[in-house]
């Protein structure tokens, strides 16, 4: 059975301009009917202090009927210069804090962009993902021996520019080789990142797949596209749109998910700037797929 939740910074936009702590956060989700929230790590998880905090925030989402089934990290592995020891002490803390509010993953994002690696001239460019992901390899698998201890699953992210296609996250699992290592699909994002068909990319993933998040983008024309480039200097091919109002084909998706056994949570991350609207889009989709 999936269940549909929300990341803190779709619902922080719902408080009004209340200070989003932890508390506020699930209080939102349990008034617009979530079943759990997944909180990025500049709500809440990132601070070892968090732990301290975390049994009152825990009794207080079991009294809301709210699950907290993720922490959401923006910290980045892959790195081969001295941000690697800084990342990898972070994400511990989260893998902490998440196995002490009883959250099952923690979603995490590799480096945005390919490395230069230390003596290569800057000019000589970066390394490409088969040259260059050895360091994120041997973080991941650094992380996964920590988080079973935790009872605690990492999911990679396809974000940003290294780690954005569907390939590269197959090929990190496999590389790992650690049952604690899963992906989080994000079938909007193989668009917007490498224009990659959803459905295929969630065939190639499905059983590997530990967190959903959803979101959707609509095609922007070519005129629009290129007057955007010439005034910006920048090549923006999707905008974002309310979900089931794009072109991702999420029913697909999630019918390849289902059939491959996923039953965990369906996380709102992009609301497309209405997030009732959004809500209910995710919600008739559960419905229409029956797998509820």
């Amino acid at each position: 059975m999936v269940k549909i939740g929300a990341m803190s910074i779709c619902l922080q936009p719902l408080l009004a301009g209340e200070v989003p702590t932890g508390e506020r956060l699930l209080r939102a989700a349990a008034e617009v009917g979530v079943d759990g929230v997944e909180f990025y790590e500049t709500h809440w998880g990132a601070d070892p202090r968090d732990v301290d905090g975390a049994a009152a925030l825990k009794k207080l989402a079991a009294e809301l009927g709210v699950e907290i089934f993720a922490v959401g990290s923006g910290t980045r592995l892959g790195y081969g210069d001295a941000r690697r020891q800084q990342a990898v002490v972070t994400l511990k803390n989260q893998i902490r804090a998440a196995a002490a509010v009883g959250a099952q993953v923690v979603t995490f994002p590799a480096i945005d962009s390919q490395p230069v690696p230390e003596g290569r001239a800057a000019e000589a460019g970066g390394l490409h993902f088969a040259q260059g992901v050895g360091p994120l390899i041997e973080q991941v698998q650094e992380l996964a021996e920590f988080a079973a201890g935790y009872n605690v699953r990492l999911a990679l992210l396809n974000h940003c520019f290294f780690v954005g296609a569907s390939w590269h996250q197959e090929w990190v699992v496999k590389l790992a080789g650690r049952p604690e290592v899963g992906t989080c699909l994000d079938p909007g994002n193989y668009l917007y990142y490498e224009c990659e068909d959803p459905v295929s990319a969630t065939r190639r993933l499905a059983g590997t797949v530990c967190n959903v998040r959803l979101g959707d983008w609509v095609r922007r024309g070519d005129r629009e596209v290129i007057e955007a480039f010439r005034s910006e200097g920048r090549l923006g091919i999707w905008a974002p749109a309310v979900f089931g109002e794009g072109a991702v084909d999420h029913g697909a998706c999630l019918q390849v998910l289902h059939e491959s056994g996923y039953e965990g949570y369906l996380t709102m991350k992009s609301v497309g700037g209405d997030f009732h609207r959004s809500l209910e889009g995710v919600r008739a989709l559960v419905e229409a797929a029956s797998i509820v």
